[in-house]
This record gives structure tokens, sequence and C-alpha cells, in this order.
């Protein structure tokens, strides 16, 4: 399978490279994320987030959001960056804080052709960031 390339958006900027957990739904920091430990509960399943690139459309919820992502830092254990559609506020200002790496305005087809597991490497140059999804591991 041939690379696929996306542009997004850069808020905190760095190149990243590493495995991708895609969420194609509305996540919530405070109820889907146990920042203990870096696990993100969906339905019946838990999936490690820390050290990954965590992409989901949208977040909800409160402003406890900012403080869980400070948190996870503090722990060790936070994502090594963040895709979105549309950062809201809350994750904003819990990426800046942390200085965790922050992507949003991504192609909506992005949480359609990607799935965990894959793999994503991320650079920005002169404002545009480019996101380049290969199908496994090729750090």
């Amino acid at each position: 399978m041939q690379a696929r390339t996306y542009t997004a958006k850069p808020i905190v900027t760095a190149s990243v490279k590493g495995e991708l957990v895609v969420v194609e739904r509305q996540l919530s920091f405070y109820g889907d994320i146990d920042p203990e430990n870096g696990v993100l509960k969906l339905d019946s399943k838990s999936i490690s987030i820390k050290g990954k690139i965590l992409a989901f459309p949208y977040s909800s919820g409160s402003t406890v959001g900012s403080y869980i992502i400070c948190r996870m830092k503090k722990l060790g254990t936070h994502p090594k960056a963040m895709i979105t559609l549309k950062a809201e506020p809350i994750v904003i200002i819990g990426c800046l804080i942390s200085g965790i790496p922050l992507f949003h305005k991504v192609d909506p087809k992005f949480f359609k052709e990607n799935s965990t597991g894959k793999f994503a490497n991320i650079k920005t140059v002169n404002g545009k960031t480019i996101i380049e999804i290969t199908p496994g591991d090729s750090q």
C-alpha cells in the first residue's frame, strides 16, 4: 500500500513520528481517558495512547479536560501528539500548557481512511502540516 498524505493546521508545532490511535467519534478527556495509565476507554475495549499519536474528530466535556491532558504529561502517560478535525479550547489549552503537539483542520476523510496501528510521520513546513500515513511502523 502506498502512503497517504493529508494536510492540517498546526497549533502546537513539532515534527513527530509514531503509531496512530484513531477514534472516529467525539472524545471526552473526562470519562474516556484514564490519565493515570494513559488508556483510552472505548465501549468494551481499552487502548493505550501513551507515546502514540491520538487522532479524533472532536472533543467534548468539561474544562477538566485541560487538566487531564496536563496530568498525563506530568505522569508521562500522554500521547505523543494529537490530530483533530476541530480542536476545541479545552484541548488547545491542555496541549499548549503541556507542550503536546496538536494539529487540526485535517481532512474529514482522514478518520475513515485510517485506523489504529498505522504509522504517521508529521512535519510542519511554512506553517502547513503534512501528515504521511503508512501501513505499519516505519520508524
